[in-house]
């Protein structure tokens, strides 16, 4: 008889220290977990960023024949469809368009938390396609000369 109380004992004592045990990991598995959601939420926000801001420029950049202002409205409203729908965690964003003869000109900032805060620019070069398809016809007419 008194094997059997002390083995309950002993059975006792043990069920009490892995509850004891794990009231001291479960916090930090629960920290780890929290910690690697919010950094996937905070990676994901910057490949739409990226993502929007080389949309916008590309979109801007295509229309060529048409003004600046109408160029920096069409980069403006990319920015504002695309980030609408897909930012995650936070709708704030700061952003700045900026267009000359050359190149159109997108830069996207975005503040998550104090210590989480990404920015992007991206460029895009304004083609002229007739100037472009000439300039190809030329080379082409250039490179059979040689020939």
């Amino acid at each position: 008889m008194k094997t059997n109380r002390n083995s309950k004992l002993v059975s006792r004592g043990l069920q009490a220290s892995s509850t004891i045990e794990l009231s001291f990991i479960m916090p930090v598995v629960l920290i780890i977990m929290v910690t690697l959601i919010y950094l996937s939420l905070f990676l994901y926000n910057r490949v739409v960023i990226s993502r929007t801001a080389y949309i916008a420029a590309l979109r801007a950049s295509q229309l060529e024949l048409e003004s600046s202002s109408k160029q920096r409205q069409e980069a403006e409203d990319t920015i504002k469809e695309c980030l609408s729908k897909e930012l995650f965690g936070t709708q704030s964003y700061q952003k700045e368009v900026n267009v000359n003869l050359q190149r159109v000109s997108v830069s996207i900032s975005i503040q998550q938390a104090p210590f989480f805060e990404y920015e992007v620019t991206k460029k895009s070069k304004i083609l002229n396609p007739v100037r472009t398809m000439r300039l190809i016809k030329l080379g082409k007419e250039v490179l059979q000369t040689i020939e």
